[in-house]
């Protein structure tokens, strides 16, 4: 396996522990949470010494991909545990803010504009394509922008 994919991989990885884990923190689990959060340190530690020796390889653009799978991974991993709808946003983070503020529902003198179910799809729908479209590019990020 190319180091870039294996990096990427090892980075949905750490997105997936965290939505599970945190999961698990909402439903009162806490030795599993507990066990899934040193384990995604364990795994962020690890990657420490791989980056150094040149096993991995690292590029700005991993933490976009980072950012772009939690965007487009974290919601609906976490959503099926904790018993909530896939699309479920709640308004307690910055992302959910913003997408409920877009769509009217953050301010209570504003009609609501669009459902903010919308807003939630296409986000995490528009990440997912540019998240495998950077997968696929075999690590060539210019390729994506420059003929």
């Amino acid at each position: 396996m190319e180091q870039y994919k294996a990096t990427i991989l090892i980075l949905l990885l750490l997105v997936v522990l965290d939505a599970v884990g945190d999961g698990f923190r909402v439903r009162k689990w806490q030795r599993l949470h507990h066990s899934l959060e040193a384990l995604q340190v364990a795994v962020w530690l690890g990657m420490l010494p791989l980056l150094h020796f040149g096993i991995l390889d690292f590029q700005w653009y991993y933490l976009w991909m980072y950012v772009l799978g939690r965007i487009w991974g974290f919601d609906l991993i976490i959503n099926p545990i904790i018993k909530k709808p896939i699309l479920y946003v709640g308004k307690s983070s910055w992302y959910g803010w913003f997408l409920y503020w877009v769509s009217g529902d953050g301010n209570p003198n504003r009609e609501r504009k669009w459902p903010v179910g919308h807003f939630v799809f296409m986000s995490k729908f528009l990440a997912l394509v540019w998240w495998v479209a950077w997968l696929l590019s075999d690590g060539n990020a210019k390729a994506l922008f420059i003929n």
